[in-house]
């Protein structure tokens, strides 16, 4: 049986909480799947919603019996055209808008999340939630999905005509109204821009976006640097935060490396009695009061921390959008430049901090997660904006500097409990007896 090397293991669950990281950051900034529709297809749903702006509420009835009906006849066609029918979803539900069916309009919205018509249809979903159900936390979902539309997308937007009243909800002046409203008009506007502005207006109190907005303001408030120096002081702050507990997962790491002459020792006396081997380890790291996921917890511990940095910034996405630094020219959309730096940087700390092993298939093990984690990351954080990666690759050429001085210190000392230190791989020597 072959050496147990933890420090596969920890890399093993590295990986894994990356994965895990990723797939979290993804899904709340990767947007879904969408195609966009031909021209003539876009002009015909504007055609749709202007026959219900100018429409009285009962001809607005009749107008989406009449698309209901050449719904189902689309639908029961053996390939219905999905460009067709979602087009008379669409109308359908900015109908039911227009009579005030809020609950039904938002359902025939949520249908369509996903299809080519899903930045308008979120976005009219979010405003529903907001303005009509008076349900934030709905709303904030569906604007969330619209903010990842595509570069290039557009959607219509209710805006209230010039000689109108403004929309106040909340204390805050609405840049938009429901369908119907009086003296509101359609406009035609980018669709992540809409949303990332709706987004940023209704959770600029939470505590996280304030966070972001002061460390700005601290450092000028300059859209040509401000922003991207602010990621910098975050990434700073957040290592000085979790220095004790990356230093206790390193010093945990050291411990089981010299640890491992004896538990090879162990394994060549219990060759073939796996409940044996499994007893003398425990054993054994009871008596130097080891533990031997003590490398990994504190990684785990980190995460909330990493999620709620992220957060911030993708409340502040809006704010960023505007923002430059150095070749970037909006740090609020991806930066394939940047993040194959990051990538590098990724591959040479995980290269420099990786402990040498004697296995053969151990060593081959290393190679593969050392260029591994890199490429997997590189494909999540593909759409993840610039201003996440740049506070990542920061933050990661921190954490490299710090386990790079620390894995210069000499390696801890091996202390049974309650005994005298002992070498990495020295053997505990039999006290002799004293002659009578």
């Amino acid at each position: 049986m072959r050496p147990i090397d933890f420090r596969i293991i920890r890399r093993l669950i590295a990986l894994g909480c990356t994965a895990v990281l990723a797939v979290l950051l993804a899904g709340g900034c990767v947007g879904r799947p969408q195609t966009a529709l031909p021209r003539e297809q876009m002009k015909r749903v504007e055609r749709a919603l202007n026959e219900v702006e100018a429409a009285t509420r009962d001809a607005t009835r009749d107008l989406r019996r009449d698309w209901e009906e050449q719904l189902r006849s689309a639908q029961a066609q053996e390939k219905p055209d999905p460009l067709e029918t979602a087009r008379l979803e669409f109308a359908i539900a900015y109908a039911l808008e227009r009579d005030q069916q809020f609950r039904e309009a938002a359902a025939g919205y949520h249908k369509l999340e996903r299809g080519p018509l899903g930045p308008p249809a979120n976005f009219r979903e979010g405003e529903i939630n907001l303005l009509g159900l008076r349900d934030r936390k709905e709303a904030i979902k569906a604007y969330g999905r619209a903010a990842t539309a595509p570069l290039g997308a557009t959607l219509w937007q209710r805006v209230p005509a010039a000689s109108g009243r403004p929309r106040v909800q909340g204390g805050i002046v609405w840049p938009s109204v429901l369908a119907g409203a009086p003296q509101g008009r359609l406009e035609l506007v980018a669709a992540a821009q809409a949303a990332q502005m709706a987004l940023d207006l209704l959770q600029r109190g939470d505590w996280r976006y304030q966070a972001v907005s002061r460390f700005v303001a601290l450092l000028g408030g300059d859209r040509r640097y401000s922003h991207a120096l602010a990621l910098l002081l975050i990434a700073v702050v957040v290592k000085l935060v979790t220095t004790p507990l990356t230093s206790s997962s390193f010093r945990s790491i050291r411990a089981m490396q010299s640890l491992q002459p004896l538990i090879k020792e162990l394994q060549e006396k219990h060759k073939g009695d796996r409940p044996a081997l499994a007893a003398e380890q425990m054993r054994l790291f009871k008596k130097y009061k080891i533990n031997p996921l003590g490398g990994c917890l504190p990684m785990l511990i980190q995460m909330p921390i990493l999620i709620g940095v992220y957060q911030g910034i993708r409340f502040y996405i809006f704010q960023l959008s505007s923002a430059r630094f150095l070749w970037i020219e909006n740090l609020a959309h991806p930066n394939m430049p940047l993040l194959i730096m990051y990538a590098i940087s990724l591959y040479f700390s995980q290269k420099l901090t990786t402990m040498p092993s004697a296995d053969p298939q151990q060593q081959q093990m290393q190679k593969t997660m050392t260029l591994m984690m890199p490429l997997m990351l590189t494909v999540f954080f593909a759409t993840l904006p610039a201003a996440f990666i740049l506070y990542w690759l920061f933050y990661n050429i921190l954490i490299t500097g710090h386990q790079w001085y620390m894995m210069r210190q000499p390696a801890p000392a091996l202390a049974p409990a309650g005994g005298a230190p002992e070498g990495a791989a020295a053997k505990a020597r039999p006290r002799r007896r004293r002659k009578k």
